[in-house]
């Protein structure tokens, strides 16, 4: 059993993962699993001659890239007792393992932290296989790209985790490409959009598992709860400055107390004010 299992993910990114594999396959101790999410370059053909030691998962008839149900295919597949999720578009050093293994302790997962805004590394990160599959595994109700790192990171927290910096050194090179391509194979039409439904979403998620546990909402309640605010947000984004309030009725507490005298309805309001504003083009799209 190796100790750490590096996941990386691939949908239109062969050009980038043809730089960076090479980077994985070489560290010492490690399994490397390529996910291939319906690529539209033949990935998983190419990784297996030209990559063999590298394990392909593949993914076929999916149009829009998941990157959290790619994230959990690999994590599933891995055999490690520790996952490293690392994105396609991130050169590590030779010695990325050895550095970080002295921080690989129980209670803890490792990931970087915002050092100036634009960085793509956020959403690379490593953790225990137990623990991946102790909170969850990644939300695959959430869409498109943003926040699926931090509502992970969220949840690792809230089960008594202590998140450890890891070192920007141990990323030799992180290969830039512009949001378009980000963004390529998602369902809406720009990174704006994205942001906003998974932010909000992540705003009244995190709020009610702060009161119900790590995992007391079901997969179900989250994809009813990840509809209605989509239906909000996409209808606000008409006025795309203007607040948005609305009011969401709890779950039932996890800790029934009677209370015969009452018919009750426990509910949470959220105002949440736009940061950003819309460029014209991404209006007409919208």
């Amino acid at each position: 059993m190796p100790r750490l299992s590096i996941v990386t993910t691939c949908k239109g990114r062969l050009h980038h993962l043809r730089q960076s594999l090479p980077t994985f396959l070489a560290q010492p101790d490690c399994e490397v699993i390529v996910v291939d999410f319906d690529c539209p370059d033949a990935t998983a053909e190419v990784v297996a001659r030209e990559f063999p030691a590298a394990r392909v998962v593949a993914v076929k008839n999916e149009p829009h890239f998941d990157i959290d149900r790619a994230r959990n295919l690999g994590g599933e597949a891995a055999s490690g007792e520790w996952i490293a999720f690392i994105d396609a578009d991130i050169i590590i050093v030779p010695d990325f393992h050895a550095r970080l293994a002295s921080q690989m302790k129980p209670g803890t997962f490792l990931r970087f932290f915002p050092r100036a805004r634009g960085t793509s590394l956020f959403g690379s990160c490593i953790m225990r296989r137990v623990d991946f599959l102790a909170v969850g595994r990644y939300d695959e109700v959430m869409q498109g790209y943003g926040g699926d790192d931090q509502e992970m990171y969220f949840r690792l927290r809230l089960f008594g985790l202590e998140a450890v910096a890891m070192d920007f050194d141990v990323v030799a090179q992180v290969i830039l490409h512009d949001n378009a391509a980000r963004i390529k194979f998602g369902r809406l039409p720009s990174m704006l959009h994205h942001t906003r439904i998974n932010s909000a979403y992540l705003v009244v998620k995190t709020t009610l598992l702060r009161m119900l546990g790590v995992t007391g909402l079901s997969s179900e309640q989250c994809r009813t709860i990840y509809r209605l605010i989509g239906e909000v947000v996409n209808d606000a984004n008409r006025t795309p400055e203007a607040p948005i309030h609305f009011t969401m009725e709890l779950p039932p507490d996890p800790i029934e107390i009677p209370m015969p005298a009452w018919n009750a309805k426990r509910q949470i309001v959220f105002d949440l004010t736009p940061t950003e504003k819309f460029a014209p083009e991404d209006l007409d799209k919208a």
